[in-house]
């Protein structure tokens, strides 16, 4: 493994001088369907107990957010040791079966932060139960779990990985209270940006419906710290696309569904037989010193559709620049890549029996359109098709690198440097 990633922090070294020297010659050109199982379902309600909000003073819709605060205050070492600040959002499971989220902010031994989950397993309303403790040197954690009463305990470890790529926090432990508890096993991975201290984190907004029985969850990467202006600019660009996705969003505004009166002695809502929702969650492409490629994939459900519906959407940023990157700003001007490109993947997923070819050509021909989303990767470029685009929806959104050596005679020289060759 040591030698792997020997390898790996050489061959990027050797590609930031590579970028170094196009640079000085080229002048710098410019650039789940989210069940009432996949919330907290039976560990929680038995923590959460029965805390129904019901109906009586409550707004038919809320929002909760849950973005990381200024973060250009967070201080984010990157030495094995557990940092002494830090804001994070963990990703993980009760009892290795229900999925949960927990965010905690450190300030020395102080330890505060939240795990957010359903309210009851029927899906119901959101609700926050708040985490006020203590953390050691060692990393042992123990805090007290409240909503508006006592909840019960949170006793665990946190503990630090480091790989050339990540920095991993853990966490595990348990949360008992007397009537019962679960274990939780969670983590919060950083992807570390080479040679500049810096790290990806990830940051989350949500909101929710609970009189629609739906909910918004939208997952997105921040930097850390912030350390100048294009760094700034893309946290505020990313906050910003997806905090107006959410308040854009007129399923959480909307009026709850026609009420049938037949029954006089019931006022109560109908159920909805399925939770609708919006998903996104996002993963790196590839993390450079001057260079991040991010893809996010978004789910949604309606209320009455079949089934959910996904689709792809990128990022590619010069963080030299603070610019987003186009395909076309990647190649010499007038050349046949988008011909290129579409050939490669033509033949690939022909190989694959994805679609017919009348689907292949019109999702994957030489058109702009069908190659907006894009990334840079270590080996080539990942080009991503969303369902419907190149074949049905039960064949599943589809993915093709084309390698380097494809494309090679046709880019900018001084955007060579972003691939491994």
């Amino acid at each position: 493994m040591g030698d792997a990633h020997g390898k790996l922090q050489e061959a990027s070294a050797s590609r930031q001088e590579r970028c170094e020297m196009a640079n000085m010659t080229h002048g710098g050109a410019h650039s789940h369907r989210m069940l009432a199982g996949s919330f907290l379902a039976a560990c929680l309600v038995l923590w959460f107990g029965n805390e129904s909000a019901g109906d009586g003073g409550i707004n038919p819709w809320s929002r909760g957010m849950g973005t990381l605060p200024d973060q250009s205050t967070v201080s984010t070492p990157l030495e094995r040791e557990m940092p002494l600040e830090f804001e994070r959002l963990f990703s993980g499971r009760v009892d290795n079966r229900f999925r949960i989220n927990m965010e905690l902010t450190r300030r020395g031994k102080k330890l505060r932060g939240y795990i957010l989950g359903s309210q009851r397993a029927d899906f119901g309303s959101w609700v926050k139960a708040h985490v006020q403790g203590e953390i050691d040197r060692g990393g042992n954690v123990s805090a007290k779990v409240t909503t508006d009463k006592p909840i019960g305990t949170l006793r665990g470890k946190l503990s630090m990985e480091v790989t050339a790529e990540r920095r991993t926090l853990r966490f595990s432990g348990e949360l008992t209270r007397p009537v019962g508890g679960g274990v939780l096993s969670m983590e919060s991975t950083d992807w570390l940006i080479p040679g500049r201290d810096l790290s990806l984190v990830t940051a989350r907004e949500y909101g929710e419906n609970p009189r629609q029985n739906y909910v918004a969850d939208i997952y997105y990467p921040q930097i850390q710290p912030v350390d100048g202006p294009a760094v700034r600019e893309f946290n505020g660009r990313m906050q910003s696309r997806w905090n107006n996705e959410l308040h854009s969003d007129i399923r959480l505004l909307e009026e709850p569904p026609e009420v049938d009166r037949s029954s006089e002695d019931d006022d109560r809502l109908p159920p909805v037989e399925w939770p609708s929702f919006l998903h996104v969650n996002w993963s790196p492409g590839i993390v450079q010193s001057d260079f991040v490629s991010i893809k996010f994939y978004v789910t949604s459900l309606g209320r009455g559709a079949v089934h959910s519906v996904g689709g792809y959407s990128t990022v590619n940023y010069d963080l030299r620049t603070a610019n987003m990157i186009d395909l076309s700003d990647l190649f010499l001007p007038d050349s046949d890549y988008l011909k290129v490109i579409s050939d490669y993947c033509f033949a690939k997923l022909a190989a694959r029996k994805v679609g017919n070819e009348k689907w292949r050509k019109e999702g994957a021909g030489p058109s702009e359109s069908n190659f907006r989303t894009w990334l840079v990767v270590p080996w080539g470029l990942r080009i991503l098709f969303s369902p419907y685009q190149v074949a049905s929806f039960s064949e599943g959104a589809q993915e093709v690198v084309v390698p380097f050596s494809v494309f090679e005679r046709l880019l900018k020289p001084e955007r060579r440097c972003l691939f491994l060759h």
